[in-house]
């Protein structure tokens, strides 16, 4: 077996089934052009201000292959879509959109043509994020889950980001309804592992920072491996093997 097919089976029997069409349109088929953008969601609609989800649109757009709902989620999970007025993190991150000075430097984007690129600025850094995602592997959602692991390098937010996405961009799910965020979240893992290799003991892949970087992908997961590993990302612990 080439793929993880086994071990996403056994995941899925165990938890709600999340509608494939959206995780498959969020995470990218690795070649094709643009992506399909979902309508936003009523959680979407509840949750996002109007005028950020007209800058996520807008911004997304600048990307082929990068969904308004990586943006929206990355922008919830780093300060509720600007309504987190601790702007500047501990390690120093600022603006609505968390960026490090030094990465915005870099990155930054004058979004609302005002002829500044402002890390404070709703615009300029949500357009800056998706300039980010989309060098770091979002274009033609070559792999948004490395590119959102170069956003931010923890595994959990990885997870976050993607369960965030896929409720945003899931039609039909109500606010107050819906599979629960921790089924969410180990579904969304486990789907964004399909294409690694079946790797008999393995327990995940190794995203190595190359030195011009770009986040090298290896190593992979068996059944029980992956299993473990999905529900892990949902705060549940499981034991490797049956005598553990």
């Amino acid at each position: 077996m080439g793929r993880l097919f086994a071990g996403l089976c056994a995941l899925l029997l165990a938890v709600p089934l999340l509608a494939g069409a959206t995780a498959a349109g969020i995470l990218g088929g690795g070649g094709g052009g643009g992506t399909s953008q979902p309508p936003p969601s009523p959680a979407a609609e509840h949750q996002i201000p109007a005028g950020y989800q007209r800058l996520y649109a807008a911004a997304a757009a600048t990307c082929p292959g990068l969904s308004w709902s990586v943006l929206a989620a990355v922008g919830k999970v780093e300060t509720d879509h600007g309504r987190n007025p601790d702007w500047t993190s501990d390690a120093g991150a600022q603006g609505p959109m968390q960026f490090e000075p030094a990465t915005f430097a870099a990155y930054g984007v004058d979004g609302d043509a005002d002829g500044t690129a402002d890390i404070n600025n709703p615009a300029d850094a949500i357009y800056s994020a998706a300039n980010y995602l989309c060098a770091s592997g979002a274009r033609d959602g070559a792999n948004i889950p490395a590119a959102l692991y170069t956003y931010n390098k923890d595994h959990s937010y990885v997870a976050r980001v993607l369960t965030q996405a896929d409720v945003y961009a899931a039609d039909g799910l109500s606010v107050d309804t819906g599979p629960s965020e921790a089924a969410l979240t180990a579904v969304d893992y486990a789907t964004a592992q399909l294409g690694l290799p079946y790797l008999w003991g393995g327990d995940g892949p190794q995203l190595t920072e190359l030195p011009d970087g770009r986040v090298k992908v290896t190593g992979g997961f068996d059944c029980s491996g992956l299993t473990r590993a999905a529900y892990a990302a949902a705060g549940v612990n499981l034991p490797r093997t049956a005598q553990q």
